[in-house]
């Protein structure tokens, strides 16, 4: 058999055990085609799976041994640089990923280990399921692969020490302490939730950043070595020490039924996390002895000296977290790790706010310093906290996940927002000072939409840490509690402050519109049915907010994303909304309200594919006036400026300020004041006094994930699953190749342009295609799956190119005198689909792919795009908007009256048919979350083909194969809030 034999054999052979199996015989009819030797030669593997286990990924080990390797070496993609370190579990090498450029950690697993093929197997499913949940503390493996007879472990390369090397050069603080072990407690409680047990929670399995962000590895890896576990540790010493074996770094961290070798749960875990606190904090182990057995019984036997004795120090609080946690009976530990982390949390917030008042006693507790390029650095105080604990109860404040919302122009993003960035005098200038902000929050889920106390002393703001969106109060000053304001399970958003003080409005999502409750608590009232981002005039008689409800889209705000709506005005008191600004003027949605100090004024963000910017209008209406280039912006209180969220080429983004005049008009140019990061920024908002700002940062994670699909049905018959694990922008926009064994798709990274990758069907063989210096994106395959058109932009406009996989090269097919985005490729290879302005609102129009004169197909007055080819390029599929919704549309290619499909209400963004052209797949949004839906022509009836239930999440683009798979872009948005003088 030929290599190229078998990798298609292996390829076909992975993906039939994603299909359950009674839709397997079709699977294999549309996978194999005419092959019947194939189809015969995959079966066999399937029967041998079924009866054995999994062989096929199996290792053939010709050397027992541990595999030492030199710089240079080569295995598979990787390229071998150093040596990292070496234990029982493996050598592990830094190496460079030829495919993807990138380094990569390399765990080369000794033959000993892996010569049960069912153990492998579980390994495997335990290792990718755990580094699928995309846990920032969760290290991600990119492959688990065989090379060379060599069976190795890819993963991200994490810069850092081990906690066991931190350890090693001092103690550690007790800040130090906690801060590690609630990363560690939040990677568990993401694995627990999904039933993924650690089981080697040690000192050696946790990586620290130099930024102090902590990862944990190797999960799945101890249930992998158990069989060896017994046997080595009556020979193990019982002292650990750097670059100890797996033995030697787990002994002293195993708990009681471990130790017994009975079966564990979660509740291990917390007492593996337990010991490993401890240690932190006394700066040794709970259990030891001079010998393996010693050791053994002091586990299962000795209770540990108590932390308060090894550790006086240590308050009251911590000491008994630990207590609990290291409880022989499992039945009287935390019983789940949820429990585990908020009461860690709750121990270092009482620190924190204990810093706070030592930090206090000080004139001034921060100092300003300039480093060697001018840039004014603010620095925290270096300040030690007082470890006697704040003793008085607290009320918990447990962080939200932030909507960020805005509602979504049909589908636009802020990258091609930026790609095609207008050549106007609003572009934001070189900073000539920038100023660094002072992180107020550190979830490592989401934070966001801050407001500020018209005083300073104060920070409104949402989070999820108790499971659904509330409003907290966190006080700025020392002594002050933080405060759950609503805790009705509403998922409550976006808070802002009454200039006196006294109430605190903002956005439901579950009843509907905006709210308003006494800043100090208290029952809160309806101020409207729906609508969101509410704001205070300053005399707060009046709110404005935006028309379009909160939560529509709360992961895309990473991505820039806004839906239909307008701005309107409400008094405070209630009755009927004023609307301000009109739909269409200017295009795209409206949001983000912000009004002048005179309160004559008010600004806003629009989102638009053309340009995303800050306009301001008259309260009584008229024509707005264009401020700059950016969004969220709000006015400073003397009058002078408005600060808002911009970004930069290649999508650095940043906060600028804009002058104003006496009149309240824009003058000169922006300048740019804090940037450019690798996040978003979004919703700024600043003290009564303009001294201090805060902010909240975004990041989202974008990758590629699939679901299989019966070919019969159309539903889906297993569970979604990664094809891509990178930590990119955006990796977007998955089109399958006519005969569904490749995936094009375009990366898009903060700071560098997007570019076009293939990558075959399982996610294997990632590759990038173009390297030029302007934006690549959205690709369509001719129908000889062996050339790729895209877009592109290199050329400083919009363009259609072609690249041919076989030789590398690229050609332009052709550029019109109109604007095009989301160009899409018909079956047949003659024709291009695409989205233009041309006519004054967003349309489709259609061009022969060898050049001509481009034609509108729809003239819908609101908007219509977005489309997609039936298979036998005769219709076309599309999104219209209609009011705050968007729905399917079909159209002839010819031509001709289009023909409303759906009518529930929401989002519906179609992105391809299925083979047989009757189903449309889009990504729907309904009932507050984004997922893959089809809809069929013949029944009429929409299916859920996915079922996420993430507020911060997305799905977009799913691409249907012919091989019974969709794959889409699935992505997650994570935040904190920051802070920073100004004045």
């Amino acid at each position: 058999m030929t290599p190229e034999r078998w990798q298609q054999l292996k390829q076909i052979f992975n993906l039939a055990l994603r299909v359950a199996p009674s839709e397997r015989a079709d699977f294999l009819a549309q996978a194999c085609g005419n092959d019947d030797e194939l189809r015969k030669e995959v079966e066999s593997l399937l029967d041998a799976h079924d009866k054995d286990g999994s062989f096929i990924d199996s290792p053939a080990f010709k050397n027992p041994d541990l595999l030492t390797l030199k710089s240079g070496e080569v295995l598979g993609s990787y390229v071998i640089t150093s040596s990292i370190g070496r234990g029982g579990m493996g050598e592990v090498y830094l190496a460079h990923d030829n495919r993807l450029s990138r380094k990569v950690a390399l765990k080369i697993l000794p033959a000993p280990m892996m010569t049960a093929p069912d153990r492998l197997r579980r390994f495997e499913q335990e290792a990718r399921a755990a580094s699928a949940l995309n846990h920032p503390n969760i290290i991600t493996i990119y492959e688990i692969a065989e090379a060379n007879s060599t069976l190795m472990i890819a993963s991200e390369f994490v810069e850092g020490v081990t906690l066991r090397q931190r350890m090693s050069t001092g103690p550690l603080t007790l800040r130090e302490s906690l801060h590690i072990a609630i990363q560690i407690a939040d990677a568990l409680a993401a694995a627990h939730k999904v039933g993924i047990i650690h089981r080697d929670i040690k000192p050696e399995n946790i990586m620290i950043r130099p930024d102090g962000y902590v990862k944990v590895l190797d999960f799945g890896l101890a249930k992998l070595a158990e069989p060896k576990l017994a046997q080595s540790f009556t020979e193990a010493p019982t002292q650990i020490k750097t670059g100890s074996g797996f033995v030697m770094g787990t002994i002293g961290y195993m708990s009681p039924e471990q130790a017994r070798g009975q079966s564990v749960d979660a509740r291990s875990d917390i007492f593996n996390l337990g010991t490993v606190l401890y240690e932190m904090v006394a700066g040794q182990g709970p259990f030891t002895g001079e010998t393996p057995s010693d050791v053994f019984a002091a586990i299962l036997k000795s209770e540990p000296q108590s932390l308060s004795i090894v550790a006086p120090a240590a308050p009251p609080e911590l000491v008994a977290v630990v207590d609990k946690s290291l409880r022989k009976d499992r039945d009287e530990r935390y019983q789940n790790i949820n429990d585990l982390l908020l009461s860690l949390r709750s121990v270092k917030e009482d620190l924190d706010f204990q810093a706070k008042l030592d930090r206090s006693t000080a004139p001034d507790s921060r100092s300003k310093v300039k480093s060697k390029n001018g840039t004014l650095i603010i620095q925290p105080a270096k300040t030690e906290p007082n470890i006697n604990p704040i003793r008085s109860k607290r009320i918990f404040a447990t962080l939200v996940l932030v909507v960020i919302l805005a509602a979504i122009t049909s589908g636009y993003f802020i990258f091609k927002r930026i790609r095609t960035a207008p050549t106007d005098n609003l572009q934001v200038n070189a900073p000539a000072q920038l100023l660094q902000g002072t992180q107020i929050t550190s979830w490592a889920g989401f934070d966001c939409y801050p407001a500020l106390s018209p005083d300073g002393n104060s920070l409104a703001y949402s989070s999820d840490r108790n499971g659904t969106f509330e409003i907290y109060v966190k006080p700025l000053t020392a002594g002050g509690r933080e405060v759950q304001l609503t805790s009705d399970g509403a998922q409550n958003f976006e808070p802002a402050w009454s200039p006196d003080g006294k109430w605190i409005a903002y956005a439901s999502k579950t009843h509907g519109g905006i709210w308003i409750v006494p800043s100090l608590g208290g029952t809160a009232k309806q101020l409207t049915e729906s609508g969101s981002y509410p704001s205070w005039s300053p005399d707060g008689t009046q709110i404005a907010f935006q028309s379009s409800g909160i939560g529509d889209d709360l992961a895309a705000i990473a991505s820039g994303a806004l839906l239909p709506a307008v701005i309107k005005v409400i008094a405070a008191q209630g009755g009927e909304a004023k609307q301000i600004t009109q739909v269409g003027h200017p295009a795209g949605g409206h949001g983000s309200p912000a009004w002048s100090p005179d309160g004559k004024r008010i600004a806003f963000g629009s989102y638009d594919p053309e340009r995303t910017a800050v306009w301001m209008i008259s309260i009584e209406g008229g024509e707005p006036k264009l401020v700059a280039r950016g969004y969220d912006p709000i006015y400073s209180p003397d009058a002078k400026y408005i600060y808002f969220d911009s970004f930069g080429k290649n999508l650095n983004f940043g906060v600028s300020k804009i002058a104003l005049s006496d009149g309240g008009d824009p003058v000169g140019e922006p300048i740019e004041i804090i940037g450019s990061g690798l996040g978003r920024y979004k919703r700024l908002t600043i003290s009564a006094d303009g001294k201090k700002l805060a902010y909240g940062t975004l990041a989202i994670n974008s990758n590629v994930w699939a679901i299989p699909i019966s070919a019969k049905t159309a539903e889906s018959t297993g569970q979604p699953f990664p094809l891509t694990r990178d930590s990119s922008y955006r990796n977007s926009n998955p089109k399958f190749s006519p005969d569904g064994k490749r995936i094009a798709y375009h990366v898009t990274r903060v700071g560098t342009p997007a570019d076009i990758y293939v990558m075959n069907a399982d996610g294997t063989n990632q590759t990038q295609l173009t390297t030029n210096p302007g934006f690549d994106e959205r690709p369509s395959w001719f129908p000889d799956g062996e050339q790729i058109a895209f877009l592109s932009t290199r050329d400083g406009h919009d363009e259609i190119w072609a690249l041919s996989l076989k030789s590398g090269r690229e050609r332009k097919l052709f550029a019109l005198n109109q604007d095009i985005t989301f160009p899409q490729l018909s079956p047949d290879g003659k024709q291009m689909l695409f989205n233009s302005k041309k006519s004054g609102t967003t349309n489709l129009w259609i061009v022969p792919i060898e050049g001509g004169e481009a034609k509108q197909l729809t003239f819908d007055k609101e908007a219509s795009g977005f489309a997609c080819w039936s298979p036998d390029s005769k219709y076309i599929a599309f999104e219209t908007k209609r009011g705050d919704d968007n729905f399917l549309f079909i159209i002839p290619s010819t031509g001709g009256e289009p023909v409303q499909l759906n009518s529930d209400r929401g989002q519906s963004w179609p992105h391809s048919f299925s083979t047989d052209g009757d189903k449309i797949i889009f990504a729907g949004f309904r009932e507050g979350y984004w997922n893959v839906w089809s809809y069929s022509l013949s029944t009429k009836q929409e299916k859920q083909l996915t079922h996420y239930k993430k507020l911060n999440a997305f799905v977009r683009y799913p691409s249907w194969s012919p091989l019974g798979q969709i794959a889409y872009e699935y992505a997650e948005t994570t935040g904190n809030i920051w802070m920073v003088d100004v004045k």
